[in-house]
């Protein structure tokens, strides 16, 4: 008799356990982040894109005391090229070759 319950109780176990490992796995993974970006490229040129939860555009990286400020309407990708003369290399606009700065936000 004890060795039927001791063998009932092992099954119960197993099944148990079985059944917590299988409901762990089938949950969905959370996002990691709320926002996505992805780089790619060739040599000298480089497109940022959001892939998911933001938008980016240029920004200057010096604002001037007085005068207007240039700031891109926000869009889903940039294109620019890789500028290997700043200090730590950075993508920039063509047309604006040292505005190494690419700002971006969650959606509303």
């Amino acid at each position: 008799m004890t060795r039927t319950v001791v063998r009932l109780l092992m099954v119960a176990g197993l099944v148990g356990i079985g059944w917590t490992v299988g409901r762990a796995q089938s949950a969905p993974a959370a996002p990691l982040s709320d926002f996505e970006l992805m780089v790619s490229g060739a040599v000298g040129d480089a497109q940022i894109t959001c892939v998911r939860g933001c938008t980016i555009t240029w920004a200057p990286t010096v604002i001037p005391a007085t005068g207007p400020v240039d700031i891109k309407v926000p869009t889903p990708t940039l294109r620019g090229s890789v500028n290997a003369a700043a200090a730590q290399g950075c993508v920039a606009p063509n047309y604006s070759p040292k505005n190494c700065k690419i700002w971006g936000w969650v959606k509303p």
